[in-house]
């Protein structure tokens, strides 16, 4: 690759007796992708990975300037502690590869992109409700787009919004409760057939909502039991395979995977501690 010129930056500044903290990030990076390697689950469809015509993936990489920096600020509300952290973090690719699966229903077309952006922001919320009790909440957006047949897209499979919502408690007892709620938004599907409904570069997951929940008990010598659920909605996509009944057909596709494909789970368990 001959010399690269990679330059990066970060800082941190702390206010308010370390109540308020800003820190920042920026600088260049670079990265030689390995194709096949890295698109190894596309291998379940009945589709070749072709690179664009005039592609030399294995001699050129992939580099692109990023940057962008958080604030968090404590506070205390009723004598309970907390915090809320705003991210926002932007990447502008100077080169980047993308899989593209919505111009040919028999191949996932590898092709470069100059002068793509990627842009994630959050903000997180934490607060000790009561004594052993506290919520941690957040909200994160993704604007992740490339090209896609002329158009300007969105990458499939990600959703642009997505909610978090987490409540933990403890008793004197050392019996602990910890249940989560994530809300998924709508995600743009990479796919050109027609049994999802739609039009070319339209097809759209509906959005939802998982909910995992666990109760666990710590006892004294080392031990502690749990028990828990996953999907407590049993959500499931539906159909996550097209074609399913002819695995060697050319419309056998199972990488439109947008949600989750098994429903609820329980578990139960313990971890015994080595002093």
């Amino acid at each position: 690759m001959g010399w690269l010129f990679a330059p990066r930056i970060h800082g941190r500044l702390a206010l308010n007796k370390d109540r308020t903290i800003i820190r920042f990030s920026g600088g260049k990076a670079y990265r030689t992708p390995n194709i096949y390697a890295e698109q190894i689950g596309l291998m379940i469809a009945h589709k070749q990975l072709v690179p664009e015509i005039g592609i030399d993936y294995k001699s050129v990489f992939e580099n692109a300037w990023n940057y962008g920096g958080n604030i968090t600020q404590k506070f205390k509300l009723n004598y309970k502690d907390g915090y809320v952290t705003i991210d926002a973090y932007a990447t502008q690719f100077i080169n980047q590869y993308v899989i593209d699966a919505e111009q040919n229903a028999s191949e996932f077309l590898i092709t470069s992109q100059k002068q793509t952006r990627a842009f994630a922001s959050q903000v997180e919320l934490y607060y000790d409700i009561l004594r052993k009790l506290n919520v941690r909440m957040a909200f994160k957006y993704y604007n992740n787009q490339a090209n896609y047949g002329g158009q300007t897209l969105q990458k499939p499979y990600q959703s642009r919004y997505r909610a978090f919502v987490n409540l933990a408690y403890e008793t004197k007892k050392k019996l602990s409760f910890n249940t989560t709620a994530q809300f998924y938004g709508q995600k743009r599907l990479a796919t050109i057939d027609q049994s999802f409904e739609g039009s070319k570069g339209n097809y759209y997951s509906e959005p939802f909502m998982l909910i995992n929940a666990q109760m666990s008990k710590t006892f004294g010598f080392g031990l502690e039991t749990y028990i828990g659920v996953e999907n407590l909605l049993n959500y499931r996509q539906p159909n996550p395979i097209i074609d399913y009944e002819n695995p060697y057909s050319k419309r056998f596709d199972a990488t439109v995977i947008f949600a989750p494909i098994y429903g609820r789970m329980f578990y139960v368990g313990l971890n015994y501690r080595l002093k």
